[in-house]
């Protein structure tokens, strides 16, 4: 009866139209007295009534089916209705008001003249919709119920609508007709954690006696809200099944275990709650709304030699464990088993989509540690929440992966993560590349600890770090080490064209807000640099013992060019300095400066090479910002003023 995606119930129609005769008359002309009426004077006209559509259900079932009145709702598209007044029967077209949630019957345009009144005495009067014809006259029965297959379209569900107003006493003075549904409507409420959207709801097993189907796909009425129109039946329970069918996913089937009567004007409506662990695409891709969904992708890799990309579909909360035991035994790697040189780099991939994975927790003496062991792919986009990694023995050791051969790209880590060496809040050893990554998290170990990366033998960029880092020697704020690209044979990769993947070693763009602390080697930036580090601070307090520097505590090979840290720096002396606590060999120090009480040294505690103090009279930040800006010529970056004589931040264009 409607193409309106939205319904009400009748129940709240507040007022009722004022009807006009088409004749010369109104009945406000009569007198009191008068019973008969002049022929031909006074055309039936009807309203629909506010009470129409009011029956409801006193049954419940075990599955959550509640019960309400059926609410059909809109007039909006003005159907043609049949109309019988003393056995004889009229066409009728409703018409809607300006709100369309009222309505009248005038004669339709098809009929040379309406019914009339003869008297003021009632009459009775029925009307139905549809109605059937035979010769072009109109049939005297109602139609069967016959309801369509498939409701999920405006035009269909209106087909499906049948209503009634039989053998009613209608008044002269007040002509309402109450009308009621031939069908019954059942309402589905989705609630579910993966998205319903495209989704095709059906409900089959349904009685197909008298021609209606045995299986209708319903109509969405509003976002996780769908309807079907049946006809009157009685289910015997488990006969009902209601089936969600949403792109890419497994079918999810839900009985209806107890009986149930569908009522003509009857509405039944079933809040349906349902999860779903993870859908297995067509080209092998794991998508994983669970903590078992996610068990389930690792199983999968275990027993397969083939590509699977996983992607997070929901926030993942990691069940609680008591202390001293893990939830999660870290994944393998990301790769082709027994193809470590020639595979496709992209669809090697897990992406968290944005979502997080939170309360992990992982107690492990393995060599590689971390949500994974190895990464030959690329692992975005991944939010891990209140980690716990304990690994004292291990040898690789991050929040992410334990040792990234490609790509780590727009992850972040909170919780506490503690290793022996290589030990990083991202990654544990870089030989790929670690990108647009952020590290707050209490990060411990030996040898080797850093913010973001523990041993950084590739390329990290646009990293930042806060929370703690802590370790004996070589610790860092971002790195505890950057070496030189330096990959035995066996681990190097090739693309499908046998060219070599190398990925630069250097650092950039980076910060740390992080306080560190250790023994030797103890950097805001990096522990020891033996690399290029381009445009990084550090704003946190570094303190140690031998080579201690706000940026690098050692600088060995390679160079720090536009670097700056801000912050309170303590060591021994001759070791420590605001900078480079100590530059050993051929280190290069261009356009770098410091600021903050340096215990145990200046600039550079040791070795050739300059820094500046940041004094605010010979030197101030604005001065520091042009500077550095001179000297980055890689990636884009610029450093910002942040106010008048503040540090500045960095920022890729």
């Amino acid at each position: 009866m409607k193409s309106a995606k939205t319904y009400s119930n009748f129940s709240k129609i507040a007022t009722l139209f004022l009807l006009l005769a088409t004749g010369g008359c109104t009945k406000d002309d009569l007198s009191t007295g008068d019973i008969q009426l002049p022929a031909g004077t006074y055309p039936m006209e009807f309203t629909i009534g506010k009470d129409s559509f009011m029956e409801s259900s006193s049954q419940e079932t075990s599955k959550s089916c509640a019960t309400r009145s059926t609410a059909d709702g809109d007039w909006a598209d003005e159907p043609t209705i049949a109309v019988k007044v003393n056995n004889e029967l009229k066409k009728y077209q409703i018409e809607a008001g300006d709100d369309i949630t009222q309505a009248t019957l005038a004669v339709s345009p098809e009929e040379e003249a309406p019914f009339y009144w003869q008297s003021r005495e009632d009459v009775i009067v029925s009307a139905w919709y549809p109605y059937t014809e035979t010769d072009g006259k109109l049939d005297d029965e109602l139609p069967p119920v016959v309801v369509e297959a498939d409701q999920s379209t405006d035009e269909n569900f209106a087909a499906s609508d049948y209503i009634s107003a039989l053998e009613q006493p209608v008044q002269f003075q007040n002509p309402t007709l109450q009308f009621t549904h031939r069908t019954a409507r059942i309402t589905i409420n989705l609630n579910s954690n993966v998205p319903t959207t495209g989704a095709i709801v059906r409900l089959t097993n349904l009685s197909s006696s008298d021609n209606n189907p045995s299986e209708i796909i319903a109509h969405q009425r509003a976002e996780n809200v769908y309807e079907a129109l049946v006809a009157p039946q009685t289910l015997e329970g488990n006969t009902l099944t209601i089936e969600i069918d949403m792109p890419n996913q497994p079918i999810y089937r839900m009985p209806v275990y107890e009986p149930i009567i569908l009522q003509a004007g009857d509405e039944y409506t079933c809040d349906i709650q349902f999860t779903q662990d993870f859908a297995h695409t067509d080209d092998n891709t794991f998508i994983v709304y669970s903590y078992e969904g996610l068990l389930a992708w690792c199983r999968y890799l275990e027993a397969s030699t083939e590509l699977a990309p996983c992607i997070l579909g929901a926030d993942i909360v990691c069940p609680t464990v008591p202390d001293g035991e893990s939830n999660w035994i870290p994944t393998q790697r990301l790769k082709i088993a027994d193809m470590p040189y020639q595979m496709d780099f992209i669809d090697n991939m897990f992406d968290g989509n944005g979502h997080s994975i939170s309360g992990m927790t992982i107690i492990s003496d393995e060599e590689y540690v971390g949500m994974f062991q190895v990464n030959w792919g690329e692992i975005r986009n991944l939010r891990l929440e209140n980690v716990k990694i304990v690994a004292p023995n291990a040898k690789y050791v991050g929040g992410i992966v334990g040792r990234n051969k490609l790509y780590v790209d727009n992850c972040s880590v909170s919780g506490t993560i503690n290793g022996q060496e290589y030990v990083g809040g991202i990654v544990g050893e870089n030989v790929g590349e670690v990108r647009r990554c952020t590290m707050s998290a209490t990060v411990q170990g030996q040898n080797y600890v850093g913010g973001i990366v523990g041993k950084n033998n590739g390329y990290t960029e646009d990293s930042h770090a806060s929370g703690t880092v802590s370790g004996n020697k070589n610790v860092g704020g971002i790195a505890g080490s950057t070496d030189v690209f330096n990959l035995p044979e066996e681990d190097r990769m090739k693309n499908d064209n046998g060219d070599e993947y190398i990925p630069d070693s250097f650092i950039l763009g980076n910060y740390s807000l992080a306080n560190i602390s250790g023994q030797e080697n103890v950097g805001g930036v990096v522990g020891i640099g033996m690399a290029e580090i381009i445009a990084c601070y550090a704003q946190g307090n570094v303190t140690g013992q031998n080579g201690v520097g706000g940026v690098a505590g050692t600088l060995q090979i390679g160079g720090l060019n536009a670097c700056y840290h801000f912050g309170a720096v303590s060591g021994a002396d001759g070791s420590t300095g605001g900078v480079v606590g100590t530059n050993i060999v051929s280190g290069t120090i261009t356009a770098c400066y410091w600021n903050g009480t340096v215990t145990g040294g200046k600039g550079i505690g040791s070795g050739s090479g300059t820094a500046t103090e940041v004094d605010g009279t010979n030197v101030n930040w604005d001065d520091t910002i042009i500077d550095m800006n001179n000297v980055i010529n890689t990636g884009n970056w610029r450093y910002f003023s942040t106010g008048v004589n503040t540090p500045p931040i960095l920022i890729k264009n």
